[in-house]
């Protein structure tokens, strides 16, 4: 069963006795980088205890944003951790951790144990990878991303707004995501600007820069601010071409 996101009612309503697991990302990734309210983390976590249902937190994305990931920074304590991408230092990964108990279960030690077996599960150049990825990571490094994340949003909304266009752009430390209206939404839009984003994503390759087609940006330690100054110019042009198109910025003009 899926609920409505940061909704707490809609949470409460839907978890029962019946329910097995509570998997939540701490922000919606994919659906816009739309931020998770504390109140609603916290609830899942709430709602997921009383009813005796695991509560999984997936930090796929969200680890690299603070010191122990979205986790520590909201002093979560899930059952379970889903984890991938900066672990494994640009090579595929992907881990489960979790509390001590409930992973015992795995163990080739434990008796009638829950295989997870896999051809690759333990690669070592990617656990290696990943290692040297996490020890560049530090705190430091992390609140400097955020900082440089934190200006670019700025920045890249003063260069729409420079252009007429009614642009925000939605941020959980330093993941970006554009958005065609003047406020990002704490849910997923209901995708009319499906035209915008693709032709933004088409202007911006024009311009030399790749964001995702859904208007992700993933800053990484390599960028300098001289790079996300250049970055912003080339949004800039982008943006002066999108706004020479209206209609891809009001559905009802189609």
């Amino acid at each position: 069963m899926r609920v409505p996101y940061n909704d707490v009612q809609a949470l409460d309503s839907a978890v029962t006795d019946k329910t097995a697991a509570v998997f939540l990302e701490p922000f919606l990734g994919a659906g816009g980088v739309i931020p998770g309210t504390a109140e609603f983390l916290r609830a899942a976590q709430e709602a997921a205890r009383a009813k005796g249902a695991l509560f999984v937190l997936d930090e796929v994305q969200s680890l690299r944003n603070a010191p122990g990931g979205a986790q520590g920074e909201l002093r979560l304590t899930p059952d379970l951790t889903v984890l991938g991408k900066v672990i494994g230092g640009g090579f595929p990964i992907g881990a489960v951790c979790g509390r001590a108990a409930i992973m015992q279960t795995t163990s080739p030690f434990t008796p009638d144990r829950l295989e997870h077996a896999g051809t690759f599960n333990g690669h070592l150049v990617a656990v290696a990878a990943g290692s040297i990825s996490l020890d560049y990571l530090a705190p430091s490094t992390i609140e400097r991303l955020n900082t440089h994340a934190a200006n670019l949003a700025a920045n890249i909304t003063a260069a729409a707004h420079q252009s007429g266009l009614a642009v925000a752009v939605s941020r959980v430390g330093s993941i970006l995501n554009v958005h065609p209206v003047m406020a990002p939404a704490r849910a997923v839009d209901s995708g009319h600007f499906a035209a915008f984003r693709k032709t933004l994503h088409l202007c911006l390759l024009m311009e030399g820069v790749y964001s995702a087609t859904r208007g992700m940006i993933n800053l990484s330690t390599a960028l300098t601010i001289g790079d996300l100054d250049e970055i912003t110019k080339r949004y800039q042009r982008a943006f002066e071409r999108l706004a020479q198109h209206p209609g891809l910025l009001d559905p009802s003009q189609k």
